[in-house]
């Protein structure tokens, strides 16, 4: 694997271990504690300096209380992955609020689209992006 790919997704997988650390109410210290090693080894793998093992994975999950696949799904560029981390973060959300974030995710990615082609963007263009009420309205007609 290319040296600068690898570099990209340790710092991602580090920055989800950063933050489910933190939502999970635990110090850097707490977690090198409760795995048995120094401060320095949990600020290495945060700081995406060190990717973590397999069973390392694991107990950072258990750790956690999450899925070992929610600490790597954000370093994926495979589009199955990447829905997969769209879908969790979508999960607690009202179906309005769903609604909202999808009509988003469409006008962006028209907009990229047509950026990408030379094109005009189509009636997703950011002009055209429902405002919340009206996302919030079309979202109780689903």
């Amino acid at each position: 694997m290319e040296t600068q790919r690898l570099k990209k997704i340790s710092q991602t997988v580090g920055a989800a271990i950063a933050s489910h650390r933190v939502r999970a109410g635990l110090t850097q210290e707490d977690v090198a504690e409760r795995l048995g090693v120094g401060n320095e080894a949990i600020s290495r793998l945060e700081r995406g300096i060190v990717l973590p093992s397999i069973p390392r994975l694991s107990e950072l999950a258990e750790l956690f209380d999450c899925r070992m696949d929610e600490l790597l799904l954000t370093a994926s560029d495979r589009k199955s992955d990447q829905a997969a981390a769209m879908e969790a973060h979508l999960s607690d959300l009202s179906p309005e609020d769903r609604a909202f974030i999808v009509n988003q995710a469409h006008a962006t990615a028209s907009y990229l689209r047509s950026k990408d082609h030379g094109a005009q963007p189509s009636t997703s263009s950011s002009s055209n992006i429902p405002s919340t009420e009206q996302t919030k309205k079309n979202a109780k007609e689903f």
